[in-house]
């Protein structure tokens, strides 16, 4: 497996401290090895170990866990390895503290982890056309229920004469979160994030395709290590980074790349949603009516901040939207059309009033 030469002559250099150590307590006395997963190609992973890098495999016990609703390690976690071999044996997870999931493509509704043990997610967008109000609210539930510190990066300022009024933009939905306007390309604005690239602190990537994020990775590493594409004609992204890997910065931070996501279905994010939206929950307790549908009802607050354009309507469709989502999450197939229909009507409503801009 290709590996990044790195030699890790102390794990507290890639994030290991003495939580970590209590957690894996029970493993050492099994004679099993801490080692934190770098990179994932396949069924081969590359571990950071004391002693330098390590390729390694999960072990047969763990794959029969799998088969009764175990989970694979991701990129970012913790395990308990046998180093007795040339190939490591990955027998035990640690327990995560964050991670940033999604729902697995298709009907079944599984959880796929995609980094764990993050503790900022720089969340990058384009100022080009992979500007995408909604689609940044939707990858900022995810990050909030994961539990990491979220940044938001909009990026490709070169490219946008309307850079400032896009940043007002995305404020007003990132809400308590920090935003920044940056061109990984040219290096403007790149300074601002030395303040997240702590020394053994995890700092993760996530974004779609095309919004500059291996252009990104290179600036901060200082060299050119992911390999970049231009943006096609139509503005949509071209995937580079092909899987996700861990590198360590010149100052001592871990970056975590990941490739581009076209979509991020939901799992369960139900508290990262109340965060991404809490001015519009804000409002429910201001209606009229305890059982307020926000739908036709007088005295409603929804309706009324949206009449006064203190509400995009653009904006509560995305909430109902997401939180429509996580409604039909474990139901049957009938229920989910009996819901559909029932939202359908909802979103219709809310489209006929009239959409004013935000003062």
């Amino acid at each position: 497996m290709r590996g990044y030469n790195l030699f890790v002559d102390s794990l507290k250099k890639v994030g290991w401290d003495e939580a970590w150590a209590n957690s894996f307590r029970v493993h050492a006395g099994a004679g099993l090895s801490p080692a934190r997963v770098a990179a994932r190609e396949g069924s081969l992973y590359r571990l950071w170990t004391e002693g330098g890098d390590r390729d390694g495999a999960i072990s047969g016990k763990f794959k029969l866990a799998l088969s009764k609703g175990g989970k694979l390690p991701a990129v970012g976690d913790w395990v308990a390895v046998d180093l007795k071999q040339t190939q490591g044996v990955i027998q035990a997870v640690l327990p995560r503290r964050t991670m940033v999931s999604r729902k697995e493509a298709g009907e079944r509704d599984r959880m796929q982890v995609l980094v764990a043990n993050v503790d900022v997610i720089f969340v990058v967008s384009g100022l080009d056309g992979d500007f995408n109000l909604r689609r940044l609210e939707r990858y900022l539930a995810v990050v909030r229920e994961g539990g990491s510190k979220g940044v938001v990066l909009l990026n490709k300022a070169d490219l946008c004469p309307e850079a400032p009024q896009r940043l007002a933009e995305t404020i007003l939905v990132a809400r308590d979160l920090p935003v920044h306007v940056i061109s990984a390309k040219k290096g403007e604005g790149v300074d601002v994030l030395e303040q997240y690239l702590k020394p053994a602190t995890t700092v993760a990537l996530l974004g779609s395709s095309g919004a500059g994020k291996s252009t990104l990775v290179n600036r901060i590493l200082g060299r050119e290590r992911q390999a970049t594409k231009e943006t096609r004609e139509d503005s949509r992204g071209r995937h580079t980074t092909t899987s996700r890997e861990m590198f360590l910065t010149p100052g001592g931070a871990i970056l975590l790349d990941t490739p581009g996501l076209r979509e991020i279905q939901l799992a369960d994010v139900a508290e990262g949603i109340r965060q991404t939206f809490s001015d519009i929950e804000a409002l429910f307790g201001a209606c009229k009516f305890d059982n307020c549908r926000h739908h036709k009802e007088p005295g409603c607050a929804v309706l009324a901040a949206m009449d006064a354009g203190t509400l995009d309507a653009a904006r509560w469709d995305s909430y109902l939207k997401l939180k429509g989502e996580q409604a039909v999450r474990g139901m049957k197939d009938w229920q989910k059309r009996r819901h559909d229909r029932k939202f359908a009507r909802v979103v219709d409503e809310s489209l006929k009033r009239k959409k004013k801009p935000l003062p």
